[in-house]
C-alpha cells in the first residue's frame, strides 16, 4: 500500500507545472533562479531600505525596482553562461564525430597535429589572461 502512495505523491508532483502562453516556464533554464535570486534581493533591499527610512512607500518602490533589476540581470548572465557552454558541448560533439570518421586513418595524424596547436593557443591564452 505504501507503492501506491508513493507513486500517487509522484503523479501529482509531475503534473505540476507552471505553463503560460503554452511553454512549460520549468523547462526553461536560468527561469528559476532568475527569479528566486531577484525576489530575495529585492526583499532584503526593500526591508534594509525601511529600516534605515521608515518610509513604506520608497521602501515597497526599491523592493520592486530591485526584483526587476536582479531578475533581469542574473537572467542575461546566466543565460550567457548557458549559451556558451552549449557551444562549448556543440563543439565538443562535432570534435568527437570528426575523431569517429578518421579514427585509423592519415587524416588522424594531421587532425592530432591540428588539434594539438588549439590546445597550446588556448592553454597560452589562458594564461595571459
Amino acid at each position: 500500500m505504501a507503492d501506491k502512495d508513493t507513486i500517487i505523491i509522484d503523479d501529482e508532483a509531475s503534473e505540476r507545472k507552471l505553463v503560460i502562453f503554452g511553454k512549460d516556464l520549468s523547462a526553461v533554464p536560468c527561469w528559476r533562479n532568475s527569479w528566486l535570486y531577484g525576489i530575495s534581493g529585492g526583499l532584503g533591499s526593500g526591508l534594509v531600505y525601511f529600516l534605515f527610512t521608515s518610509k513604506i512607500r520608497a521602501a515597497t518602490n526599491v523592493g520592486f525596482t530591485s526584483i526587476m533589476a536582479i531578475t533581469g540581470a542574473y537572467w542575461c548572465v546566466c543565460r550567457y553562461q548557458y549559451e556558451k557552454q552549449a557551444r562549448e558541448l556543440e563543439k565538443l560533439r562535432e570534435y568527437i564525430e570528426k575523431r569517429v570518421l578518421i579514427e585509423g586513418t592519415e587524416m588522424e595524424k594531421l587532425y592530432e597535429a591540428d588539434a594539438a596547436k588549439d590546445i597550446d593557443v588556448a592553454t597560452v591564452s589562458n594564461i595571459i589572461k
